[in-house]
C-alpha cells in the first residue's frame, strides 16, 4: 500500500523546496510510522 519511497517523494513535492532534506527524510519517517502504528492497532 504505502511505502517509504512513495511518501518521501510525496513530502519532497511539497515541502522539498522550503525544508532541508534530513528534514524532510524526517517527516516521511514520522508519517509512514503513524500509518504502520495505526494499522498493527486495528490487527491487534
Amino acid at each position: 500500500m504505502f511505502n517509504h519511497d512513495l511518501i518521501l517523494n510525496h513530502i519532497n513535492e511539497i515541502f522539498g523546496q522550503d525544508m532541508h532534506a534530513k528534514r524532510v527524510l524526517s517527516l516521511a519517517n514520522a508519517t509512514l510510522g503513524v500509518i504502520e502504528s495505526g494499522s498493527l492497532a486495528i490487527h491487534a
